[in-house]
């Protein structure tokens, strides 16, 4: 298999893994009245630690639009997982934050998340996923480069 054979092989699994990640965790997240994507972004708001993320910042870091995470942010505090408040500073800002409800859902997680990861990645050689981060942290990079 040549270069340009892999490459849109890679292409085309990128998709297809993406696509049965999402369907698997929406499975798994229904009885929780979760999707992937609202998961998603709750991984994203923790990334911020302490501080109170804007829409727009968790828009950036989790690569999509800003109406879009406002959907799936107001979905989430219908649900009492986020809260979404009025930044003092910038009244046009909307802020971000994890509730305690979300604090505790994570928490009662954890044990099944890493039983699910480690299924997730049964067979790979810690090689191999470094390998498979490098290359993944690469496309990003180019993907972030080509963006209009």
């Amino acid at each position: 298999m040549d270069r340009l054979d892999m490459e849109r092989e890679i292409f085309g699994m990128l998709f297809k893994t993406s696509n049965g990640l999402q369907v698997y965790l929406d499975h798994l997240l229904k009885p929780d009245k979760l999707t992937a994507k609202q998961m998603f972004l709750m991984i994203v708001i923790f990334t911020f630690g302490q501080d109170k993320p804007t829409l727009k910042e968790v828009a950036i870091k989790s690569s999509s639009s800003y109406q879009n995470v406002k959907q799936l942010a107001l979905k989430l505090q219908k649900e009492g997982y986020v809260d979404i408040v009025q930044d003092h500073k910038d009244g046009r800002k909307k802020l971000l934050s994890l509730t305690e409800k979300a604090e505790k859902y994570w928490q009662q997680r954890e044990g099944r998340d890493l039983e699910d990861m480690d299924q997730l990645f049964r067979g790979c050689q810690s090689e191999d996923l470094e390998v498979f981060l490098k290359v993944m942290n690469k496309l990003q990079t180019n993907i972030e480069g080509m963006e209009a």
